[in-house]
């Protein structure tokens, strides 16, 4: 069928945290694609008193999302 599953798969993967400031939860589901393309930041101690949240929607391939997922940050924090 493509790219596609015949039924979505509904496996939710969830997560949580906290700190003194914030608390969150995120969860990702696959759907109708044949592996979850998405990626996400949950970096709740990003800076002193910040925190860094990023969905990344990999639109029909997870390559980019992925690539987003690991090098966000590090090119975030070295721009001045």
């Amino acid at each position: 069928m493509g790219e596609y599953l015949s039924t979505p798969n509904k496996t939710k993967h969830s997560s949580e945290g906290a700190n003194t400031e914030v608390s969150f939860g995120a969860s990702s589901m696959q759907g109708w694609r044949k592996s979850n393309e998405d990626a996400h930041i949950s970096a709740i101690d990003f800076e002193p008193g910040f925190s860094l949240f990023a969905v990344f929607d990999g639109h029909g391939g997870c390559e980019v999302a992925k690539y987003c997922e690991r090098h966000f940050i590090p090119e975030l924090k070295a721009d001045e």
